[in-house]
């Protein structure tokens, strides 16, 4: 049986002015328990696989990276559907992509202390900060809500309430109970938050523990 409590899955492609932040924020990060970081790079032609390789090199019990040779999105591929679950070794997945970051070393302690806590919650969230291409904090937050609470579906169907990078979820909730017309939804992050208040709560902090970027090369801007 795995040691690993989290499997963090990173889509990255061409974030090479962006990916050492995302990889900073994962390494940071300050746990009672194991995780790794599955980063799946799809192709990327400016660099971005070097700088990922030599984190790995330097922290190899925590990155898993996957180099892909063609790119897979091009060919209307779900990654995660199609690569990732069959890397993943941990009770829960964080998703953070290439080009977002998290900025709280606690967050994914205190995520899964919630998870672990009530296990019928499939998934909880939080706020997060909007940054632009370099960096820079701009005016206003990602955050739905004011305090935080459980959100039911019928909020989820009307709003996107949070950012990629703040979602943590049960990876066997999710495993067990996917409704098969979302398996290959090309757009992965909404079809699985409305797929988790089905079976089971969702939790929303409205701490700022992530940074979400605004750019043109952004992964969920491409509906990856």
């Amino acid at each position: 049986m795995s040691d690993v409590l989290v499997s963090v899955w990173c889509a990255t492609y061409n974030h090479k002015n962006y990916i050492r932040d995302a990889l900073e924020g994962f390494v940071r990060q300050k746990t009672n328990f194991r995780y790794e970081v599955i980063i799946h790079d799809d192709a990327s032609t400016d660099g971005t696989q070097e700088i990922i390789e030599k984190y790995h090199q330097q922290y190899p019990n925590i990155f898993v990276p996957i180099y892909e040779k063609e790119n897979v999105y091009s060919k209307g591929i779900n990654s995660f559907n199609s690569v990732g679950i069959s890397y993943v070794r941990g009770k829960y997945v964080a998703l953070c992509e290439g080009d977002d970051f998290w900025i709280d070393e606690y967050k994914l302690q205190k995520q899964v202390d919630f998870l672990e806590s009530h296990p019928d919650y499939s998934m909880c969230c939080h706020a997060g900060y909007y940054v632009d291409e370099s960096g820079y904090k701009l005016p206003g937050a990602f955050k739905t809500f004011d305090s935080d609470c459980t959100v039911d579906t019928d909020a989820l169907i009307k709003k996107w309430i949070c950012p990629t990078a703040s979602i943590v979820y049960n990876f066997g909730k999710y495993m067990d109970n996917r409704f098969p017309p979302l398996k290959n939804a090309p757009c992965g992050d909404y079809p699985k938050i409305i797929n988790f208040s089905i079976y089971g709560k969702l939790y929303f902090f409205s701490s700022i523990w992530s940074a979400y970027r605004i750019s043109n090369s952004s992964v969920s801007a491409k509906w990856r």
